[in-house]
């Protein structure tokens, strides 16, 4: 629950668009022996993260916390960006930060308002 309603963040209503372009590469070949060793379905997003860390030397560092104020929204938008949800603080994370051939942020999960404690 957020101050916002029930939301959660693979359903906060923001539309981001990229283009995907698959890779066959060193990453993909560790990423799937990786999840040959996953214990289970339910592990298999740590188990890869953890292999990957230690593993692989362009991985450079794993869910990567995200939280952006209205200070930096205003900062932001002085520099010309444009937030389609709002000026609301949100919140999230980056699964995969790595370095290779210039820098690299795979696997983003979708930013959402912070979770408001309710007595």
């Amino acid at each position: 629950m957020t101050r916002f309603g029930p939301v959660r963040s693979s359903t906060y209503p923001v539309l981001l668009s990229a283009t995907v372009t698959r890779k066959e590469n060193y990453a993909t070949k560790l990423a799937a022996l990786a999840l040959q060793i996953a214990p289970s379905n339910k592990k298999r997003h740590e188990t890869l993260q953890r292999f990957m860390l230690l593993n692989d030397s362009a991985t450079i560092a794993v869910e990567v916390p995200i939280y952006l104020t209205p200070d930096d929204f205003a900062c932001f938008q002085f520099r010309g960006f444009t937030f389609p949800f709002g000026e609301h603080p949100i919140t999230g994370h980056i699964d995969f930060v790595q370095l290779r051939s210039g820098f690299s942020i795979s696997s983003t999960t979708s930013l959402m308002p912070p979770k408001r404690n309710t007595p």
